[in-house]
C-alpha cells in the first residue's frame, strides 16, 4: 500500500454511539437533579427572610439585663459600697458584655486601641472616657463624675 492512499474509517458498532449519547444525557440529568434537590422553589425564596430569624425582643432582653446591671452598679455606688474606680471598672465590664452580645464581636478583652470598626465607635468613645479613671490609684484626686459615666452608659445600652 502506498503512503498516499487513504483508508476507510474504522467502522464502530452502533451501540457505541448510543452509549455515548446516553452518558451525555445522564450527566445532564444528574446536574438538573442536583440543582432541583438542593434549591428551594422560587415561591419559598420570595417569602422567607435570609439568615437566622431573630426574635423582635431578643435585643430588648439584652438591653434590659444590662440596664439593670448598670442601675445596680449606680445604687451600690450611691450607698458607698463602691468607690469611683470600681464604678468605672464595672461600667467597662457591663458595656463590653453588652457590646459583645449586640455585635457578636468579643470585645471583653480588647484594649482601647483594638476597639476599631464602625459598629464599635460608640463603645470606643465610652470606654475611652472610663479608661483612665478605671486604672487610677485609689488615692488619686482627679475630679471624676461616675454618675455622668453611668448615664452615658445607660444611654448607650438603651439606644444601641
Amino acid at each position: 500500500m502506498a503512503p498516499t492512499e487513504l483508508r476507510d474509517p474504522v467502522p464502530y458498532p452502533l451501540w457505541w454511539l448510543v452509549l455515548g449519547c446516553a452518558m451525555i444525557l445522564a450527566a445532564i440529568m444528574l446536574v438538573v437533579l442536583v440543582l432541583r434537590l438542593t434549591r428551594r422553589p422560587a415561591h419559598d425564596r420570595r417569602h422567607r427572610p435570609r439568615g437566622a430569624p431573630i426574635r423582635a425582643d431578643h435585643f430588648g432582653l439584652i438591653r434590659a439585663e444590662h440596664s439593670r446591671q448598670l442601675a445596680v452598679l449606680g445604687q451600690r455606688h450611691s450607698l458607698g459600697e463602691l468607690d469611683d474606680r470600681a464604678v468605672y471598672q464595672g461600667i467597662s465590664v457591663i458595656v463590653r458584655s453588652f457590646a459583645a452580645e449586640r455585635t457578636g464581636v468579643d470585645v471583653r478583652t480588647l484594649t482601647l486601641s483594638e476597639l476599631e470598626g464602625p459598629q464599635l465607635t460608640r463603645l470606643r468613645t465610652l470606654i475611652g472616657e472610663t479608661y483612665r479613671p478605671s486604672f487610677a490609684d485609689p488615692g488619686d484626686d482627679q475630679p471624676r463624675d461616675p454618675n455622668k459615666a453611668l448615664r452615658v452608659a445607660q444611654m448607650l445600652v438603651s439606644r444601641w
